[in-house]
This record gives C-alpha cells, structure tokens and sequence, in this order.
C-alpha cells in the first residue's frame, strides 16, 4: 500500500464508524421537535428547491443549502427530514475525519494521542447528538475546523492566493449562521498577527487585499442570500443593530457579564474542563504571537482558536443577556460550534503542562468560576425554575434531569471547578488515552439528551391531526388548495404554529387574535378556544389536535354546509 493510501486509512475507518453510529442514533427520530429553528432550515430548503411561500423566520440559508439536493428529489416534508438527519451524519463523519486530521498536524507523529483527541470530540453530547436535529450546528463545527485547517496551512509568505482562499473561507462561514462575524473578526486579528511578519511588503499588501476582498466577496454573497430567504421573515433572529440597542447602556452590563460567566461555567463542567485548558495553551499561542514576529503554522492555528472562542463568547454573550429561559443563563450552543479544536489542543497536551501552569489553572479556574456561578445567581436572583430547552445545554442534561430541571448554579460550578482541575491535573500528569475517561463523564447527558430526543419527537410525530386534515378538506372536499389557513393568537403555541407551517408547505398559516375582534384570512382556522364559536359567529369544529390544545374549525361558507350535510362535524 502506498504511504497515502496509508494515510487516509484512518480517516477513512473514522469516517464511516461516525456516520454509522450516528444514523443508529437517529433511527427513532420521527418529526423535528425544535421549535422555529428545524422548520425555518427545513422550509428554506424547500423555498430554494421549489420557490413558493416564503420562509417566515430570518435564517442564515448555509445549513440548507446542503437539503437543497434532497428537497429536490421530494416535496414530503417527513421526505426532507429523513434526509437531513442523513446528511447530518456524513456532517458528523466530516467533523471527526477533520478533528483527526487537525489533531495529526498539531501532534505529527502521535496517530494514538490523535484518535484519542477526536474519540472525544466525537462522543461530546452537544456533536455527537446534533445530528438528531435539522440544525446548522452540524455544518457549522466541521466548518470552523476546516477554517481553523486553513489557517495552519496559511503563512506569513504565502501568495496572495492563498491567503485569498483563506478570506472565502472565513467569508463563506457566514452562510452558516451570524456567530461567523465573531469568528471573522478573530480571523482578522490572527491575520494581521500573521502577515506583519512577511519578509516581503509588497507580497504581504497583495496577501492582505486579496484575504479581505476574498472575505469581503463571500460575505456580501452570504448576506445577499439571507435577504432573499427572509423577505418574509415576521419578526428578524439576527439584527446587528437589535443586539447593539439593546445592549449599549451601562444598565445592560450585569446582564452581559452574567450571561459571560454563565456560558464560562457551562463550558467548562460540559467538557469536563478540556475547554479550558485548550484556551489557556491557545491564549499561550496569541502571546507567542504578539511577542515574536514569525510563529509555527502550530501556533497559529491554536492562537486562532482562542481568539474565536473568546470572540463569540462575547457576541454569544450580547445577543443572549435578555434571555429569560434558564438555558439562555448559560447557553451552551454558540460557544459549542468552536470549542471541538480547543478540545483536541487540551487532549494533545496531557502529560506536556509545565506544574506551575497547571496549578494556576486550577486555582484561577476555581476562583473565577466561583465568582461567576456568584454573579449569575445574583444577576437572576437566585431563579432555579423556568423555561427551558434542553437540546441548547445538552452537554450537562443529566444534571437537569437529576435536580428535577432546575438551574442549580452551585451544582453547576462544583461540576465546572471539579472539570478544571481534572483537565489541570491530565495535563500535568495524564497521557492523551487517559484522556478518553472524559468519554465516561459524557455519558450520563448522552443517555438522557438522546432519550429525551427519541421521546419527543415520537410524541411530536402524533400531532399532525389538523394538517391532514386540511391537506384532506383541500384534496377531497373544495377547499381551495394553495391558500391562506388563520392561526389563533388567542391560544398560540409556538410549537404548532412551526409544526403546521411545515407540514402545509403549500399554505400560508397567518396568524390573527380572535379575542381583539381581528378576523382570519380564510374559512379555515387553527384555535385553541373551546368557546371560538362565540368569538367567531358560526364557527365549526372539525377536529382537535391529538395531544395538544389546538384546533381545526371552519367557518360558515360552502364548505362548513358540506360538512354538516355530510355528518362530519362533532356535536
């Protein structure tokens, strides 16, 4: 066998084990049960397929990009799904394929220690369960490792070319989703870090101009794209100037700093401190930078990794400071999209961490994760009950389970300062397949995020009652197909009105408020009001939704006589 093909030999093993656990993973998945979020990406992708009603949510279209191809081949929203959960698994493949080679390149020669460093990534619960949703978290981690890829293999001396390639790249990551801007902005600064040490002025001016304008082109393009998806949008998700007005005033900082501090510990006890010990190598790497003019592709991948961590922590951290469910305290999904490198730095290194940096990180760990557990509890004044998305925090999922679902911010921090200085003592004294133990720590959340999964979305699959049922009225009974079905404000579930707006891809679902007099578009209307007859004179149940407080009713036209004639209407 010829050295390559010995090469890709592992890649390719790593490859093909991923996608095949992942697709046993999904196989109980039988309906999305994120609201907005899956039915925006998936509907997107039905938009760029086949043109029609427009996305109602404001969505970076990269992730349904990749469903383009599937939606082509089927107009069955259950169809696309199906589909998405299988290309989230070639994702997945891509994820760990990369990591291991980001792994092979920070540590040449080491092929264990480099598959210990992407079996964790790999079993980490927010990566490895990812794919049982239509969301963009699956593109966006195998992207930022291919960018962080790039930035190893682009140095002080190359081409403009090159750098170029280096600016689409980074450009081409806002396709995925607005956390990008973060990175670019990290991109930027480690570029500027990186050319000032060029030998040749004239090659760096041309390396520089090339970069940005590479950037500065996928960008525009990536925003071009997003407008059009979101002309229909109702309501903007990501609005540069919202998050700046909101968040521009001395009275928002405890809020900012809370939700810094709450992702901080999140992290750091979901990871069992490996985050944190790749940003302090990765933080050694930005110093090396600074301080000397010319640094290792090493170095400068790991530098770049720090810098984008703490970037989007930042942004992740403006966007969220209003948040009011318990997972936005201490939201763990932006900061998840580009911890995977930082991961694999932190196994790479066990047993290498000098034992005065490893004893400043436990101890500064614990100190700052400690105030920080202290300022989110003051911040929400001790608040442990709340709303919550679990699939956003699946990295300790076990702990909610076992407190009853509430935010035990103590628990959380003895958990994060018990990670750090574990991850603090691996590196002092461990070796990279120790570091696999991490996997054990993972399980519990693996266990009840993927049963927790499995469950809702059978429980979710039953509740498409009213949507057959109006397919069924357009198709066989002179409904007028194509048209605009009313959504009831006065009970509105944010659930079903995404769940309708994707099985009725044909139909806009238009929501009004019954109890302000408003009237709906059509003689169809999805409420939850037993008394809607009152509010609307004449309206006629046709079926309520099974398991849910929602709906199907008709109002008086030819249709509600034909289905009272026909006996088809509830007493």
């Amino acid at each position: 066998m010829s050295h390559a093909g010995a090469g890709w030999r592992w890649p390719a093993a790593l490859f093909a084990v991923t996608v095949a656990v992942h697709l046993a993973l999904v196989h109980g998945m039988r309906t999305p049960i994120i609201h907005t979020d899956e039915y925006a990406y998936l509907d997107i992708a039905r938009y760029l397929a086949h043109g029609g009603r427009l996305p109602r949510a404001e969505y970076y279209p990269g992730y349904s990009l990749l469903l383009v191809p599937v939606a082509w081949l089927t107009r069955d929203p259950l169809t696309l799904y199906r589909g998405a959960l299988v290309v989230n698994a070639v994702l997945a493949g891509c994820t760990t394929v990369l990591a291991y080679l980001l792994a092979a390149r920070w540590a040449p020669g080491a092929r264990r220690s480099s598959i210990a460093a992407t079996a964790v990534v790999a079993a980490y619960p927010a990566y490895l369960l990812a794919g049982n949703l239509a969301l963009s978290e699956n593109l966006f981690v195998p992207a930022f490792l291919g960018l962080v890829l790039l930035v190893f293999r682009t140095g002080p001396d190359d081409g403009p070319a090159r750098w170029a390639v280096l600016g689409v790249a980074g450009g081409g990551l806002l396709f995925v989703h607005p956390r990008a801007l973060a990175v670019d902005a990290a991109l930027v600064v480690a570029a500027a870090l990186v050319l000032r040490s060029s030998r040749r002025r004239i090659q760096a001016v041309a390396s520089s101009v090339g970069f940005v304008g590479g950037m500065a082109v996928t960008a525009a393009i990536a925003r071009l794209l997003t407008h059009h998806v979101s002309r229909g949008s109702n309501g903007a998700i990501y609005r540069a100037g919202d998050v700046a007005s909101r968040n521009l005033h001395f009275s928002a900082l405890g809020k900012i700093v809370a939700e810094a501090a709450g992702q901080a510990v999140y992290i750091a006890a979901a990871t069992v401190g490996l985050v944190a010990l790749g940003l302090v190598i990765a933080s050694r790497s930005v110093v090396g930078m600074v301080a000397r003019p010319r640094t290792s592709g090493a170095h400068r991948a790991a530098a770049f990794c720090g810098l984008a961590f703490v970037a989007v922590l930042g942004l992740a951290s403006l966007f969220l400071s209003n948040g009011e469910r318990l997972d936005h305290w201490i939201y763990g999904r932006y900061v998840e999209g580009v911890a995977a490198p930082l991961i694999v730095l932190a196994v790479l290194a066990a047993g290498r961490v000098p034992s005065r940096l490893a004893g400043r990180l436990a101890a500064a760990g614990a100190v700052l994760l400690i105030a920080g557990g202290a300022v989110v509890t003051a911040v929400h004044h001790g608040v442990t009950r709340g709303p919550l998305v679990r699939t956003n925090v699946m990295g300790v999922d076990a702990l909610f389970r076992a407190t009853g679902f509430r935010l035990s911010v103590a628990a959380l921090t003895a958990l994060a300062v018990a990670g750090v200085a574990i991850a603090a003592a691996l590196g002092r004294w461990g070796r990279p397949l120790v570091a696999l133990l991490a996997v054990i720590a993972f399980a519990p959340s693996i266990v009840t995020s993927n049963q927790f999964l499995i469950d809702g979305s059978r429980d979710r699959a039953g509740q498409r009652v009213v949507a057959r049922t109006i397919v069924a009225l357009q198709r066989n009974d002179g409904a007028d197909p194509h048209h605009c079905i009313g959504y009831d404000d006065a009970s509105y579930s944010i659930f079903h009105y995404w769940n309708y707006r994707l099985f009725l891809p044909d139909d806009e679902v238009v929501r009004f408020d019954s109890r302000t007099g408003a009237r709906p578009c059509s003689d169809l209307v999805i409420s939850g009001r037993s008394d809607l007859g009152a509010a609307l004179a004449g309206a006629r149940l046709v079926v309520w939704e099974h398991g849910a407080p929602q709906g199907l009713w008709v109002l008086p036209g030819p249709l509600l006589d034909r289905l009272a004639v026909a006996h088809r209407l509830p007493g």
